[in-house]
């Protein structure tokens, strides 16, 4: 089939059925199998390791960069991959294989979106279509679960950063019934100059497979002033991707943390 990408401004020849498709991004992998087809990807990132069978895949890309080599070996008939950081990746690989990006969400809604953009690429729109209503619903009994809570958010990477108005992170907590600290600013995300006083909830997303314990976080926070009545510390990377693990599981534990608030 003959699809046209708003991003790249081409029209991208995709197999009917793809049966080799690589994921540049940790959301698009998820997805994938969330869609039944994890037995096509044949490729991934070194960032993606949810299902836990990613793991097993072969590594062929960090998030901005690609490793062209292993990418020609696993020979895919389809990369996809996101934009944002990734739009200097789509020149390099589009010549291995058909590529296709698609855009990061800036709201909870546009997961939905994102989803079905994934499924009608690789051409399971049924089953994109169910995905997306399990999730729509799971988002329609989270709706205003949690308490008007003050919440700073803060994720791990080489510096913290924060979500601003223009994220998922900060419509989900919108959707959910939290006030992010920072859901005034215009922007997406950045590293906070200093974080407003009278915090109710830090919600805190490490790096994956973190080694320091909950306590050790939570100590280091304070250190850097960041005080709060209540803290979540994630299993790592559960805010910082958009895929369907957010809103069947991780919207759930914040609601759970914060009904027994």
């Amino acid at each position: 089939m003959i699809v046209f990408n708003e991003i790249t401004g081409e029209a991208v020849t995709i197999p009917d059925e793809p049966k080799r498709i690589v994921s540049l991004s940790p959301a698009i992998t998820e997805t994938l199998f969330e869609l039944g087809l994890g037995d096509k990807v044949a490729g991934v990132t070194v960032y993606c390791h949810r299902p836990p069978e990613t793991r097993l895949k072969p590594k062929v890309a960090t998030y901005m960069g690609v490793l062209l080599e292993r990418l020609k070996e696993v020979n895919p008939d389809l990369i996809l991959m996101t934009t944002g950081v990734q739009r200097s990746v789509v020149n390099v690989v589009k010549n291995i294989a058909p590529t296709y990006p698609i855009p990061i969400p800036v709201t909870v809604y546009g997961i939905l979106d994102f989803i079905k953009k994934v499924a009608l690429i690789t051409n399971v729109p049924e089953r994109g279509e169910e995905l997306a209503l399990e999730l729509m619903f799971n988002l329609a009994k989270l709706t205003k679960a949690c308490p008007s809570l003050r919440t700073y958010v803060e994720l791990e990477f080489e510096k913290p950063y924060t979500a601003g108005a223009h994220t998922y992170i900060d419509s989900l907590l919108k959707v959910i019934g939290l006030r992010n600290v920072f859901g005034n600013e215009p922007r997406a995300y950045f590293t906070p100059n200093a974080i407003p006083g009278d915090v109710d909830l830090v919600i805190y997303d490490p790096k994956p497979f973190r080694r320091r314990s909950s306590e050790d976080v939570i100590n280091s926070l304070r250190i850097r002033g960041i005080k709060a009545m209540h803290y979540l510390i994630t299993e790592g990377d559960e805010l910082a991707h958009h895929g369907p693990y957010l809103i069947k599981s991780t919207a759930h534990k914040i609601t759970e943390v914060c009904r027994g608030i």
